[in-house]
């Protein structure tokens, strides 16, 4: 899962105990694109549970990177931002 896909998670994208989504990078280029389905293992409800935003409703992002009502340009700008920020934190622990 890339980060751009993270960012998008919605808390109406889980389902019992599996995440539904569909990958951004190919929601509108390809027809056929099935949805993406994984477990949520113990780590991955700790993640949420410590990182998700509150309250837990179905249309709320999962993480605070994205709130609801900011127009498509506004949604590009804060991904590419979180994007930048990750590799620049991940490059710095790396060399």
């Amino acid at each position: 899962m890339n980060l751009k896909d993270i960012c998008l998670l919605k808390y109406g994208y889980i389902h019992e105990q599996y995440i539904h989504f569909r990958r951004a990078k190919t929601k509108f280029t390809n027809r056929n694109s099935e949805p993406i389905n994984f477990f949520m293992t113990d780590e991955i409800k700790k993640i949420i549970e410590q990182w998700g935003c509150k309250p837990a409703f179905p249309d709320n992002y999962i993480f605070p990177m994205l709130t609801n009502g900011l127009t498509p340009e506004q949604v590009h700008k804060k991904v590419k931002s979180t994007t930048m920020q990750c590799n620049k934190n991940i490059a710095s622990r790396i060399y």
